[in-house]
C-alpha cells in the first residue's frame, strides 16, 4: 500500500514538472487538467481504503490476541495431560452494552430460532410447540410444604460456591436456557460460581455458536463442546475436571429450579461434606411444559430403590425411616439420578463416576451404592424442589449402537463391582428378559477390577450391610422361584393384594413405578405362595386366600400351573381330582376380586396374568 502511493505521488509531480516546461501547449492544457484532477480524485480514494485497511488490521490483531488468551485460560486438560475437548470462546457478536434487558434476549432468541427452524424440526420427544411458546423465564408454582416455608438456613455469605454442570445432546434449545435462567434467578448470585454446560457432540446447528452466543451474555455461563460423543458419565467427568467450585450439581438438561432450591442442599452438605444429596423431584409437562407436583406434601413419603432388574423403582417410605416433619430430609437407597448434589472434593475423593459406564444407564445406582457401602449417606431434601421432563422416549439420552445393550451392560457392570451374592438374582432376571445378554471383554474385565481394588481401598462395607441396613423392605426371591413379584391382570392392569387372608386387587403396581408390597412366588414345586404362605382357592366362595402353607386342612391337595418359560399367561389350579380351574375376574363382584372357575379348553373365560419377574437359569 506504502508502495502504490508513493508511485501515484511521483508520477503527480512528473506530470505537474512537464505542464510547467510546455505551457505554450494551450492545446493539452484541458486535457492535462482533466488528468490532475482525476488523480487527485483517486489518491483520495486510495488515502481512505489505506486507512480503512489500517482499521481492520488493528482490529483483528486485537480480537486474535483477545481470543488467545481467553482460550488460555479455559484449555482444560484431561487426568493424561492432553486436551480432550474443545472449550469455545464466548463470541462477540454484539457487545454487552447492547442487550440491557431481558427483551433483547427474547429478541435474541427470536432471531436464533427463526434462522434454525430445521433443528427445532428434529425435536420430537417432547411437543416442541409448546415449548417454543414458553419463556425461557417464566413463573412457576412453589410446591414446597407450608413447614419448608418457616425453615432457617445457615447465612449464605457462610456457605460454599457451587458449580453447575449440564449434560446435553441434541437438546431443545428452549429448555437449556429455562434450566439457565432457574438457576440463575432462583438462587443467591454470589453462590453460583459457574454453569458449565457440556455439549456432547450435538448435531443441531443451534447448539453451536447460536448458543454460546446467547449464554456469552448471562453471567458464569460457558460451554464445552466435546470433540467426540463420550457419553452422559464421561461429559459429566469432564465437566467436574474443569469445574472450581466446591460442591458438584450435576442437572439434566432438562431440569428447572424452584424458589430457594439451594439453601437447604448446602445446609445438609455443610453439616455432612461426605453425604450425596439430590432436590425432591417434581414434574414438567411433555406435552404442555406445565409444571406441577405430584406430591400433596401430607402423605407417604417415596424415595429410591431399585426392582431386581436394577430398574429405578419408588418405595414408601418405611415408617422406622420416616422424618418427625415435612421439612426433614431423609435416606434414599438409590439417587434419581437427574440432580445430584456433592461436594467437588468427596466426588474426587470416592473415585468420581464410573466412566467406563457407557452413554447412560446404571450411574446413579453406582455412584450410591459406593457412597452408602464407601462414605456417608444418601439424602433426598423435600424442602428442595426441582422440576425434570419426563420425555415420551424413554432415558431422554439418544444413542449410538443398540441401545439395550450398552444398558443391560452398564447394569451388568454394577451388578459386578457391588451386588456381591446378591448378583445372580440380577443375571436370572435380566436373561429372562433381555433379547441379548452382553458380554464383557478382556478390557471391561480389567476395568471391573479396578473399581474392585478402589472399594477396598475405601474400605467399603458388603452388600448385605446395605440390604439389612439401608433397604430392609427389598424382598429377596427364593431360591425355588420360578416367576416371582406382582402378578397383574394384562387387561386392567390391576395387580393382585392381600388385605388380611383375601387376595385382591389394586392400581399401585410396578407399572406405575411403586415397589409392590404384595410379592408373590411361583416356586418349581408348583406352589403359589404370598410371602411364605400358600395361595389356595376358597371351596365355598372361589376367591384366592392365603394361609400357612402347614394348614393342610384348608389348603387343597393339587397344583397350580403357569405356562414354561413365559412371564405371561393363565393362572390354572389342577385339583387332586383332575379338575382344571382357572383365576379371572367377575364384573358380578363388586370389588372385583379373582375368583378361580372351571377351565375351558378355549380358556375364553380366563384372564391373562403377568408375573413382574422370570428367573432363568444361568
Amino acid at each position: 500500500m506504502f508502495i502504490f502511493l508513493a508511485a501515484v505521488t511521483i508520477s503527480f509531480l512528473s506530470l505537474q514538472s512537464e505542464h510547467d516546461g510546455k505551457s505554450h501547449r494551450c492545446d493539452g492544457l484541458d486535457n492535462l487538467q482533466t488528468q490532475i484532477s482525476e488523480m487527485n480524485d483517486d489518491f483520495e480514494r486510495n488515502v481512505r481504503e489505506f486507512r480503512r485497511s489500517i482499521d481492520r488490521f488493528e482490529k483483528k490483531n486485537k480480537e486474535t490476541e483477545e481470543n488467545k488468551q481467553l482460550s488460555s485460560r479455559n484449555g482444560i486438560a484431561n487426568r493424561n495431560g492432553q486436551q480432550k475437548e474443545i472449550i469455545v470462546p464466548r463470541l462477540r457478536g454484539l457487545p454487552s452494552s447492547t442487550l440491557k434487558s431481558n427483551e433483547d434476549l427474547d429478541d435474541l432468541l427470536k432471531d436464533i430460532l427463526s434462522r434454525n427452524q430445521e433443528s427445532s424440526k428434529h425435536i420430537t420427544q417432547l411437543n416442541n410447540t409448546a415449548n417454543e411458546l414458553t419463556p425461557v423465564r417464566r413463573s412457576i408454582p412453589d410446591t414446597r410444604h407450608k413447614e419448608c416455608l418457616t425453615q432457617t438456613y445457615p447465612d449464605v455469605s457462610t456457605m460454599p460456591t457451587v458449580s453447575v454442570v449440564i449434560i446435553f445432546c441434541d437438546e431443545a434449545l428452549q429448555l437449556i436456557l429455562r434450566n439457565i435462567h432457574s438457576i440463575l434467578d432462583k438462587s443467591p448470585p454470589h453462590l453460583i460460581h459457574e454453569i458449565i454446560l457440556v455439549d456432547d457432540k450435538s448435531t443441531l446447528d443451534y447448539l453451536k455458536d447460536d448458543l454460546d452466543l446467547y449464554v456469552s451474555y448471562l453471567p458464569n455461563v460457558r460451554v464445552i463442546h466435546n470433540k467426540n460423543r463420550e457419553g452422559l458419565v464421561k461429559s459429566r467427568m469432564i465437566g467436574a475436571r474443569s469445574a472450581t467450585g466446591d460442591v458438584m450439581v450435576f442437572f439434566d438438561a432438562h431440569m428447572e429450579c424452584n424458589e430457594q432450591w439451594l439453601e437447604p442442599l448446602l445446609s445438609i452438605l455443610m453439616e455432612e461434606p461426605t453425604a450425596v444429596v439430590q432436590p425432591r423431584v417434581d414434574i414438567i409437562s411433555d406435552e404442555t411444559i406445565a409444571y406441577y407436583s405430584l406430591d400433596s406434601g401430607n402423605g407417604v413419603p417415596f424415595r429410591g430403590g431399585f426392582g431386581w432388574d436394577l430398574r429405578y423403582s419408588w418405595f414408601k417410605l418405611p415408617l422406622k425411616f420416616r422424618p418427625k416433619s415435612q421439612a426433614e430430609h431423609f435416606w434414599t437407597p438409590v439417587l434419581v439420578g437427574n440432580a445430584i448434589v456433592v461436594k467437588r472434593d468427596h466426588l474426587f475423593r470416592i473415585g468420581g463416576f464410573d466412566e467406563d459406564l457407557k452413554i447412560w444407564g446404571g450411574e446413579h445406582f453406582d455412584l450410591s451404592f459406593k457412597n452408602w457401602l464407601c462414605a456417608g449417606h444418601v439424602y433426598t431434601v423435600p424442602c428442595s424442589r426441582v422440576g425434570h421432563l419426563f420425555k415420551k422416549a424413554a432415558g431422554g439420552y439418544s444413542f449410538e449402537g443398540d441401545r439395550e445393550a450398552i444398558i443391560v451392560k452398564n447394569l451388568m457392570r454394577v451388578a459386578e463391582i457391588w451386588l456381591q451374592d446378591y448378583k445372580d438374582i440380577f443375571y436370572k432376571v435380566t436373561k429372562a428378559a433381555a433379547s441379548k445378554m452382553p458380554s464383557f471383554t478382556k478390557e471391561d474385565i480389567k476395568s471391573i477390577g479396578k473399581r474392585i481394588d478402589l472399594k477396598r481401598t475405601l474400605k467399603c462395607k458388603p452388600f448385605k450391610w446395605y440390604m439389612d441396613n439401608v433397604i430392609p423392605d427389598q424382598i429377596v426371591p427364593r431360591h425355588d422361584a420360578l416367576l416371582f413379584g406382582e402378578i397383574t391382570n394384562v387387561k386392567s392392569q390391576r395387580c393382585f393384594e392381600v388385605n388380611e387372608d383375601i387376595v385382591g386387587l389394586t392400581s399401585e403396581c410396578f407399572v406405575h413405578r411403586i415397589l409392590p408390597y404384595n410379592t408373590f412366588t411361583f416356586t418349581n414345586k408348583n406352589q403359589l405362595l404370598f410371602e411364605d404362605r400358600c395361595v389356595y382357592i376358597n371351596d365355598t366362595s372361589y376367591k384366592l386366600r392365603v394361609t400357612a402353607c402347614s394348614d393342610t386342612a384348608r389348603v387343597p391337595k393339587g397344583r397350580w400351573e403357569f405356562p414354561s418359560g413365559k412371564i405371561e399367561g393363565i393362572i390354572q389350579f389342577v385339583t387332586k381330582k383332575g379338575e382344571h380351574l382357572c383365576v379371572t375376574t367377575t364384573v358380578s363382584d363388586p370389588k372385583g376380586d379373582p375368583i378361580a372357575i372351571p377351565y375351558s379348553i378355549s380358556g375364553s373365560d380366563c384372564d391373562v396374568w403377568s408375573f413382574m419377574y422370570r428367573l432363568a437359569k444361568i
